[in-house]
């Protein structure tokens, strides 16, 4: 090593070459040659345990004991947006381990090195094999090692001189020497701006009984810039832990000097001023007061008033007033917090932030604070920070990724992340510190009760948050004009009682023992009981249970249940939570069978949609038994393999001989169809398998995706005049020809709307003609507009599909008065009417009329009927 002499006066030469160009200033540079460390550059800390030795260097002085010391000087803010330099001087004469090292914080905004901190420092020795240069991250007590060294060890009494480069854009750059010269080698770069706001530089050393002075430390060196701090501390928080202690929080570190002054500080209310103050050990942004017990009641609020608390700079605060209230949070009951508003789905933007949120509403008269409380979906949970709800008031939780976002609606708690909201259906849930369950919703895409609203950028609103249980019938989509209300009361607010009875939305038989009566809306649990339920075929419910929502009650059944058998089941004096009585009522229960290939056979196809529309399939019960639906797939062809299923996941119960239209939107088939028949619909909660335009195969698979029944079609099946085929369903003829038959499928008629979901088809034709194609009634009516006979019914049979028709009304002296039908495709039957006015408009003269129908095909097959009527009045 150089002599003290020969040190001193090289490195002083080294810093003018290597520093005197530099644009910024040197912040600190201290070689302790003055023998003195608490004057020039003020070091602050355990100054009992550091000492200027012979060398004129920093030293550890003991006592001899295990234990660590520190050093710190306040260098100022640095100015992170320019280039900041640090350069020091270390010697260990140890072998450097786990109970003997050293740190030398570059950044800390803590001047107690022992205490919680945030900052960053270069470690030396300790968990590093080989001992390598380390750098850290320091938050609270928690360290974390973002870089080591590539270049030189400091193992056995190492020696070293480092240099850091702090750039802008906070790329960090190490360099050293393990002589101790200044021979620097690049060690590394990384990249961390987590803090920037720091004051302080030090040393810590950590040491055994054996090596309690020998730490050496010197040449010091720091260049950059400083921000001059001209703006006075601000009071960011004020919370009273206890009934007469107060927590006051500043934006920056305060001076314990100003801090501790107790005239300082003064509560209303007649409190005064506190009997203690001092800024906290481990946070110098915040202050501790202390006043006399029992200073505080419990649920009233007080304004504390603070005056020339000075910050690091001197800068003193202005005279501030901030409210605060001492509350003893109670356990709250069931739904005291409630669940009050749902944004699931942001896309598209109406006029809410791009992000999820969910909002609380204090429905009590308590005060409670939010910190630990967990709010949870299917899949994730989050625990809450402190938030101090108030009685009636609102609080919306938000991800922090979107805080900017959310800045201008009030009353918003961030959160480091949100559980990701379903759109279709989640169910979410608030608890208490205790795991309790505050408030629970499961809500669906249907309480929207709007097929706009739903598709995204509004959210759910609750009506009346004091109904004493609520479901789909207290939610409906948010009607203001951004698309929600974060915060405050929601646009669909109301008070109105509950006066409407509970109805059932559905009985399903889950197994031989078991039945699920589900309803519209929360029920009264404590007034039900099992003579409630009556059960036919001598069966009846042995116990109960009711779902956490209230709306579903689990039957036990007992005996068990006979396969395929229709058992009533009624119900009588079940309440909602309101008190209303449902209406005494029966429903049909049945245990349905297992279903078997070709029970549940497919019956209708839309597979070119209108423009914005979807595909869809409908299915027909082509047998004498009762099928669930659930668990069943649709799926289509890939390269001659079965792909894309889709199951069905709810429970659709089937009858003989009836229909179901699995689809993705029941609404939109509404809208495009005048034949849809509502309650037909299965709507899968994915989108239906794409089948295209051309051709492609439809399967229908059951549970264990044995194949029911598949079809594959070709647009070719289509009727071939039809030019154009969008949204023109096909429809199978008849239930026991083959599928795969394209003789048994036609283009729905033109008279039923081009489709006929969830009904029996237009074009449907298993049976022999009857004798007489087409038949009138009444053969004399009165177009008088009396209400009697006043229109003339063309009813048809034809022997196939495929025919167009036209329907021609001549006069007695054969004269077209009217063309009722002109090249229409027809259904196979069905029936017209002439309301006995003509092409004219005009009201037909009393008389004798001719009716000419007449139908052909493609293959030349023309067919007409005449059939004669009469025209009457009154004279």
């Amino acid at each position: 090593m150089f002599t003290a002499v020969h040190h001193k006066q090289f490195f002083s030469i080294l810093w003018l070459l290597t520093f005197s160009s530099l644009a910024h200033a040197q912040l600190l540079s201290d070689d302790f040659s003055d023998g003195d460390f608490t004057s020039g550059v003020v070091w602050t800390g355990e100054t009992n345990k550091y000492t200027v030795n012979a060398s004129f260097q920093l030293q550890t002085s003991g006592p001899a004991v295990s234990d660590t010391a520190y050093l710190v000087t306040n260098t100022g803010t640095l100015d992170v947006s320019q280039p900041i330099v640090w350069e020091f001087y270390f010697k260990l004469n140890f072998n450097p381990s786990t109970t003997n090292n050293a740190r030398i914080y570059l950044l800390s905004n803590n001047p107690n090195l022992r205490g919680p901190l945030q900052g960053y420092f270069v470690r030396i020795g300790e968990n590093s094999i080989p001992d390598r240069l380390q750098f850290y991250r320091q938050n609270g007590t928690t360290t974390t090692l973002l870089f080591s060294g590539s270049t030189n060890t400091f193992e056995i009494t190492p020696e070293g001189r480092v240099r850091v480069t702090r750039a802008p854009n906070g790329e960090w750059t190490f360099e050293s020497d393990a002589t101790g010269g200044t021979n620097f080698q690049l060690e590394g770069t990384h990249t961390d701006n987590t803090y920037t706001n720091t004051s302080y530089f030090g040393f810590w050393s950590k040491y055994s009984t054996t090596n309690s002075t020998n730490f050496i430390y010197d040449d010091v060196v720091i260049t950059g810039d400083v921000i001059v701090d001209v703006t006075p501390p601000v009071i960011t928080a004020v919370t009273a832990p206890t009934d007469n202690t107060l927590t006051v929080t500043f934006n920056e570190p305060v001076t314990s000097a100003s801090a501790s002054v107790l005239t300082n500080y003064t509560v209303n209310l007649g409190v005064g001023n506190p009997l203690t103050a001092a800024v906290n050990g481990s946070n110098m942004n915040q202050v501790d007061l202390t006043f006399s017990a029992g200073a505080f009641v419990n649920g009233t609020t007080y304004s504390l008033t603070t005056q020339q608390v000075q910050d690091m700079s001197g800068n003193a605060m202005v005279t501030s007033s901030n409210n605060f209230v001492y509350f003893v949070s109670a356990p709250p009951a069931y739904r005291d917090i409630i669940i009050n508003e749902i944004f699931a789905d942001p896309t598209p933007q109406i006029g809410l932030p791009n992000a999820e949120f969910v909002e609380f509403h204090n429905r009590s008269n308590q005060i409670y604070d939010l910190a630990g409380w967990k709010f949870s979906d299917a899949s994730s949970t989050i625990t809450l920070p402190s938030y101090v709800l108030m009685p009636g008031a609102y609080v919306t939780i938000a991800p922090n990724s979107a805080a900017f976002e959310f800045s201008i609606f009030p009353n918003v708690l961030l959160v480091s992340s949100l559980p990701s909201l379903n759109n279709a259906s989640d169910l979410i849930t608030l608890y208490d510190p205790a795991n309790n369950i505050v408030d629970q919703v499961e809500y669906f895409d249907t309480w929207y009760q709007d097929a706009v609203k739903k598709s995204g950028g509004y959210s759910l609103e609750l009506i009346n948050p004091d109904l004493p249980c609520s479901g789909s019938f207290n939610w409906i989509a948010s009607n203001d004009p951004n698309g929600g209300t974060p915060g405050t009361q929601n646009s669909v607010y109301s008070t109105a009682p509950d006066g409407t009875p509970p109805v059932v939305t559905s009985v399903n038989v889950v197994d031989k023992n078991t039945i699920v009566v589900c309803f519209n809306e929360g029920l009264d649990a404590t007034s039900i009981n099992t003579s409630m339920f009556t059960l036919s075929g001598g069966v009846s419910v042995a116990t109960f249970q009711v779902s956490t929502d209230l709306q579903c009650l689990t039957l036990t059944i007992l005996p068990a249940l006979d396969t395929g058998v229709i058992y009533q089941v009624s119900l009588l004096g079940i309440k909602d939570c309101s008190g209303n009585p449902m209406v005494a009522a029966q429903y049909n229960a049945i245990l349905p069978h297992l279903p078997r290939v070709k029970d549940i056979i497919i019956n209708e196809i839309l597979f070119n949609p209108y423009t914005g529309g979807s595909d869809w399939v409908e299915v027909y019960n082509n047998s004498n038994r009762y099928i669930d639906l659930k668990g069943f797939y649709l799926a289509n062809n890939n390269d001659g393999n079965i792909a894309s299923l889709r199951q069905v996941t709810t429970t659709f119960l089937l009858y003989p001989g009836t229909f179901a239209v699995i689809c993705r939107d029941s609404n939109q088939i509404k809208n495009n169809y005048i034949s849809a028949v509502p309650g037909r619909f299965v709507q899968l909660s994915t989108t239906i398998p794409s089948y295209t335009n051309d051709s492609s195969t439809v399967y229908l698979l059951l549970p264990d995706s044995t194949i029911s029944d598949k079809v594959s079609y070709s647009s070719k099946w289509h009727f071939s005049i039809i030019k154009d085929v969008k949204g023109k369903s096909l429809e199978r003829l008849d239930y026991n020809r083959a599928s795969q038959d394209a003789g048994n499928w036609h283009t729905a008629a033109q008279s039923e709307g081009w489709a006929t979901p969830g009904k029996e088809n237009s074009q449907f034709f298993p049976t022999q003609l009857t004798d007489d194609m087409v038949e009138i009634f009444p053969e004399l009516f009165s177009p008088d507009n009396d209400g009697f006979e006043d229109v003339m019914n063309i009813a048809y049979k034809l022997d196939e599909p495929g025919y167009v028709g036209n329907i021609t009304i001549f006069d007695r002296e054969g004269r077209v008065i009217k063309y009722l039908v002109q090249n229409q495709l027809m259904a196979v039957e069905g029936v017209y009417t002439w309301d006995g006015t003509t092409n004219s408009m005009e009201k037909a003269r009393i008389g004798v009329y001719i009716i000419y129908f007449e139908v052909f095909n493609l293959q030349g097959v023309v067919s007409s009927v005449k059939k004669t009527c009469v025209v009457g009045g009154r004279f």
